[in-house]
């Protein structure tokens, strides 16, 4: 059965770097890794197929704007008789720190357009998500100015060591499914903390100390402050996702490609667990 691994993002080039754009620069980095290039697919996606220990798998990068893609990949799965259970998505998360990210099986949108789209299309919220964050020290009146913002050159640098980690859990649910991707993310976390050493025989042959160094262990979880007006991706104000029109840019296919990532001079990048909001 094919593993699916959506990246979420907006085409065209004044999006190109954007925060909004991080599902589609990390499937960008898994490309690569893989020595896999995304080619136009049928529909309104480019996609890159791979397979890791015979388990087939591709890479899917929606061209129709966040808040159509759910219908663009129902239509993938019932041209390939697939189940939502086999879908894993990645996109940006305002609510987590820069660097920082989480894995979940299921729950729902959090106002994100891109969610809310898989959600109604699929008829079920049970699928596996990746959340990146893209920092969330920003005016909430001001959430569509921030997320269409680019990356720094600095912080394109820096998200490497937390893409390295996500592609661990990747390598997990293509290979061995969502469980033994929830499995791997809790053990390394629970190594980062000092409560638990992975022993060396449970270490998956994807396993990466490299990605371990570079991510510090997760800091105590703050209490949450109180909802203030216009806060989050739904609050009804000018930074709410669905306010924003995403349907004025041509698709080019030639922005689809990132091969400019080093792995030098990194900075420390936050990683969290896999608890739910």
């Amino acid at each position: 059965m094919q593993k699916i691994i959506v990246g979420l993002g907006n085409p065209g080039l004044k999006f190109q770097d954007t925060r909004h754009n991080v599902g589609f620069m990390f499937l960008d980095y898994l490309a690569q890794k893989f020595g896999l290039e995304f080619v136009p697919g049928r529909r309104d996606y480019f996609l890159a197929e791979g397979k890791l220990d015979g388990q087939e798998f591709v890479l899917i990068k929606p061209t129709t704007y966040m808040n159509l893609s759910g219908r663009v990949l129902q239509q993938y799965l019932t041209e390939h008789r697939l189940l939502p259970q086999d879908v894993m998505v990645v996109y940006d998360d305002v609510n987590l720190e820069f660097g920082r990210a989480r894995v979940k099986n299921g729950g729902g949108s959090g106002g994100h357009n891109g969610i809310e789209s898989f959600i109604q299309n699929f008829g079920t919220n049970r699928f596996a998500r990746l959340r990146i964050g893209v920092g969330k020290s920003f005016d909430r009146k001001k959430i569509l100015e921030y997320v269409l913002s680019p990356f720094t050159d600095q912080e394109i640098q820096n998200i490497i060591g937390p893409f390295e980690y996500c592609a661990i859990l990747i390598n997990a649910f293509i290979r061995e499914g969502v469980d033994s991707m929830l499995n791997i993310n809790s053990m390394i976390i629970n190594d980062q903390k000092g409560k638990q050493e992975i022993p060396e025989e449970k270490k998956p042959d994807y396993y990466s100390e490299y990605a371990k160094l570079l991510i510090p262990p997760p800091q105590p979880r703050k209490p949450k402050p109180a909802p203030q007006e216009g806060e989050g991706y739904d609050s009804g104000s000018e930074g709410d996702y669905q306010s924003y029109d995403e349907s004025d840019d041509e698709n080019n296919p030639d922005d689809n490609k990132y091969n400019r990532y080093d792995d030098t001079g990194l900075g420390d990048i936050p990683f969290d667990d896999t608890g739910n909001r």
